[in-house]
C-alpha cells in the first residue's frame, strides 16, 4: 500500500483512508486473511460498470442478478399481452427492454459472440 501511496503522490493524488476499499483476486481454496490494521478494508465483490465481479472472477453473483432481473421485466412483460398490444409492439418492447438486459456483459463473458447473432435472437 505504501508503493500505491508513494506513487501517487508524484502525480498529486489523494486517497481516503475511510473511503478506500481494497479488492483481492483469490483463486485458492483458502480465504485470504484480512489484511492488517493500517490498510484499507478487503472486500469480495464489486459492482462495475453494472457488471458484478467477485473475488474469483466467477460469474455467479451476476448472473444470478441477471436472472432475476429478467424474471422482473418478464412478468411486467405478461400484463402488456393482457392489454391487447401487436405482436410488432411487444417485439419492440422485448428488444427495447429485456434483449439488453440478458445480453449484459455478454462480450465480457464470451467473446466470440458477433453482430449477427445477437440480431438473431
Amino acid at each position: 500500500m505504501q508503493k500505491i501511496e508513494e506513487e501517487a503522490n508524484q502525480v498529486k493524488l489523494t486517497f481516503s483512508q475511510e473511503k478506500t476499499l481494497l479488492f483481492r483476486v483469490n483463486f485458492l481454496k483458502q480465504p485470504v486473511p484480512d489484511p492488517p490494521c493500517n490498510e484499507p478494508k478487503s472486500i469480495k465483490l464489486v459492482k462495475i460498470l453494472g457488471v458484478h465481479l467477485d473475488s474469483d472472477l466467477k460469474w455467479n453473483t451476476h448472473v444470478s442478478y441477471i436472472v432475476s432481473k429478467i424474471a422482473y421485466l418478464l412478468t411486467s412483460f405478461a400484463y402488456l399481452r393482457r392489454f391487447g398490444l401487436t405482436i410488432q409492439i411487444m417485439v419492440v418492447c422485448y428488444k427495447s427492454y429485456i434483449r439488453p438486459n440478458t445480453e449484459c456483459a455478454c462480450p465480457v463473458r464470451h467473446s466470440a459472440r458477433i453482430i449477427n447473432q445477437s440480431d438473431k435472437t
